[in-house]
């Protein structure tokens, strides 16, 4: 019960907080976490096995790196808007840089798991990361190419 009122609750500030959704850095990447806390609830509900640490691991970083992918492809929008987010306040090529970070942590949490296709999908995501940071790492998707990415 007290973990459905976390979920919401973070549910809620994410969606309607005026502080937490515009900044202030970095909590606008740690917020969305409080999703992780899903995996618990469903354990609970279904009465089976906790999850192993490794896929917690996996997950934190996966949210991590899709909040800042997504603020690093409105990263023209949020600063037109005048918002305050992580990848605003680092700049393009330093999110970008983060973002990499972020992913290879991901994709060596990823090794960790036995599933071949969360392994790749991490390391493509990864190879992804490297390309955009090395051929674009001071200018923003357009959304065009966003959606054809992302």
């Amino acid at each position: 019960l007290l973990l459905s009122f976390i979920v919401i609750g973070a549910n809620y500030m994410y969606n309607n907080g005026p502080m937490f959704r515009r900044g202030p850095p970095p909590m606008d990447l740690l917020l969305p976490l409080g999703y992780l806390g899903l995996f618990q609830f469903s354990v609970w509900l279904n009465q089976v096995e906790n999850l192993p640490v490794q896929t917690w691991v996996f997950h934190v970083f996966m949210a991590l790196r899709s909040q800042l992918w997504g603020q690093i492809i409105d990263i023209r929008y949020d600063s037109i808007d005048r918002r305050k987010t992580t990848a605003i306040v680092l700049g393009l090529t330093k999110a970008r840089m983060l973002l990499v970070f972020l992913l290879l942590c991901e994709a060596f949490s990823a090794s960790f798991i036995s599933d071949s296709y969360v392994l790749v999908f991490s390391f493509l995501s990864l190879m992804q990361g490297l390309v955009e940071l090395v051929l674009y790492p001071s200018s923003a998707p357009s959304m065009s190419l966003a959606i054809l990415t992302g």
